[in-house]
């Protein structure tokens, strides 16, 4: 199989409840690791504990944290010029794409 990162998951509130504190969501968020969406280039097996292999990285500028942290992580306030190019990525998935196009508003 060959898969491509296209879009980060973002938490939400429902961790607080489902451990029972108010601080999860918060700590998620400032981690940065948000969690991942794949898009499959081409479909294949694979099994739980089957090692993924980095094939490419054809947008070395654009590392998943630092998406994140200009997507949700209120890093477009300090970098607009960044989101407005993470905006024109035709490969990030729609849904962020009208995120960064929105925030470099």
């Amino acid at each position: 199989a060959l898969l491509e990162i296209s879009h980060g998951r973002q938490a939400c509130s429902k961790l607080n409840a489902r451990f029972g504190r108010k601080d999860v969501l918060a700590k998620a968020m400032h981690s940065g690791r948000c969690g991942l969406y794949l898009r499959v280039i081409r479909e294949g097996e694979a099994q739980a504990g089957d090692p993924m292999l980095l094939t490419e990285r054809p947008y070395e500028d654009w590392p998943i944290a630092r998406v994140f942290a200009l997507l949700i992580g209120g890093g477009h306030k300090r970098d607009p010029a960044g989101v407005a190019a993470l905006a024109r990525t035709a490969v990030l998935a729609e849904a962020w794409r009208g995120r960064a196009e929105k925030l470099a508003r």
